[in-house]
């Protein structure tokens, strides 16, 4: 019998982000990596069922820059626009009173979009997974 026997070894699923704050909208080095790292794209709301959407696309009159491309990839993004962050945030509810929140993403290969789903925060770590005390 090894040491091992009676484990089943596991995967770290790999899940897009995005994580909500006062500061802005910070994008996962994942999400940026299922987007190919677009310089453009549009963002989609579906106010009923509580869902954004993104999508790389040509620089157009409603498109966003997502990745500056003088930029070499960053691990993140943040976007800082007040309005977007507010109304995201308005839709899905999120309270982040208390710090971030990040919201699982999916990706459909098949039309290149990544949908969030803002009735599923979780609360998001400070960096280096460990969370500062109050003393």
């Amino acid at each position: 019998m090894g040491l091992l026997d009676g484990f089943e070894q596991i995967s770290n699923p790999e899940i897009p982000y995005v994580s909500f704050s006062k500061f802005g909208i910070n994008f996962t080095t994942l999400a940026l990596e299922c987007l190919s790292w677009a310089e453009n794209v549009h963002v989609f709301v579906d106010r009923k069922n509580k869902k954004f959407a993104i999508q790389p696309c040509e620089k157009d009159d409603s498109s966003l820059t997502l990745v500056n491309p003088h930029t070499k990839h960053p691990h993140s993004i943040r976007w800082t626009s007040v309005d977007l962050n507010r109304n995201l945030i308005e839709l899905g509810k999120l309270n982040i009173e208390d710090g971030m929140v990040k919201v699982p993403g999916k990706y459909y290969e098949e039309e290149n979009v990544l949908i969030f789903d803002l009735t599923k925060p979780e609360k998001a770590t400070a960096r280096g997974g460990r969370r500062r005390e109050k003393d």
